[in-house]
């Protein structure tokens, strides 16, 4: 018989978010069902609704409206098939962002892994799994706040609250798992984590200014 899980999705992503303690993720990877496929999941779904909501929110602005409008006037299209041409970009670009969005966190994490490994100085077999884990455990649900902020725009400033939330539930994750104290655990999350938005950033604008 498949062995059962000690918290469902919804206790796994409470407790990772709303009881921040060592202890609670100590608690948390003791579940049978700490795996690749249930943490892969979560993340590629999250990204799916964040995708969707974000791609909504660009194709309603009233200067995408106008300029699809111009056109599709120039291409000789009625706004039907306009419509018929972004519902067919969405279905390509929604599941695309998605994946895209888990390989980061995945990137993401092994670096955080790589450098927790080498300050704990010791063999840490095993232990990738557990932190990706909580990663995403950590990340889908707050994934999920950032897209109802993007639907309010006047609360797009909580993005940055909320990104310095996760790093520090990223921090409790590596003491709980590599057993890290003080600000080595910081550090450890910290410049990974800042290396990576700044490749992210470099990346998107050689791609928008390229």
């Amino acid at each position: 018989m498949p062995q059962k899980p000690l918290y469902v999705w919804t206790d796994v992503w409470t407790m990772a978010v709303t009881r921040p303690t060592v202890d609670t993720f100590d608690k948390l990877l003791q579940d049978p069902l700490v795996t690749w496929t249930r943490a892969l999941a979560w993340l590629f779904l999250t990204g799916i609704i964040s995708a969707v909501v974000s791609f909504n929110v660009l194709v309603s602005s009233p200067i995408f409206q106008d300029a699809l409008a111009q056109m599709s006037a120039e291409a000789g299209l009625t706004s039907d098939i306009g419509g018929s041409v972004l519902l067919s970009l969405a279905c390509f670009v929604v599941p695309f962002a998605a994946a895209f969005s888990v390989l980061g966190f995945l990137v993401l994490a092994w670096v955080i892994h790589i450098a927790a490994q080498r300050a704990a100085n010791m063999s840490l077999d095993g232990t990738f799994l557990r932190f990706f884990y909580c990663v995403a455990a950590i990340s889908a649900p707050i994934g999920l706040l950032n897209a109802l902020l993007v639907i309010v725009p006047l609360l797009g400033f909580l993005g940055l609250v909320l990104l310095g939330y996760q790093a520090y539930l990223y921090v409790l994750a590596v003491r709980a798992i590599y057993r890290l104290q003080g600000s080595t655990s910081v550090l450890v999350v910290l410049l990974p984590a800042a290396v990576f938005l700044l490749l992210q950033f470099v990346l998107v604008g050689s791609v928008l200014f390229g």
